[in-house]
């Protein structure tokens, strides 16, 4: 697979998550350009304890999904940043 030869020693499951791996970083050199936005509404609600007298607020945020990594994780590090 992708012309890499694996060491044998590694366990088979050592190997396999390799091979995903390689997977997935293959897919993602494809560029944002060539892929039509796909994008996402996240609503965060949001509250600040430096001020507890005001109310939590619900936030949107729009996120290409093309941009970032397949987990939600991914695209709440996006918004963080």
């Amino acid at each position: 697979m992708f012309g890499i030869r694996l060491p044998l020693n590694l366990t088979r499951s050592t190997r396999a998550a390799t091979r995903a791996t390689m997977a997935l970083n293959s897919r993602g050199l494809a560029t944002t350009a060539d892929k039509p936005a796909l994008m996402k509404t996240f609503k965060i609600y949001r509250w600040s304890p430096d001020h507890p007298q005001e109310k939590p607020k619900l936030q949107e945020y729009k996120i290409n999904l093309n941009e970032c990594g397949p987990m939600v994780l991914d695209a709440l590090i996006k918004i963080k940043e």
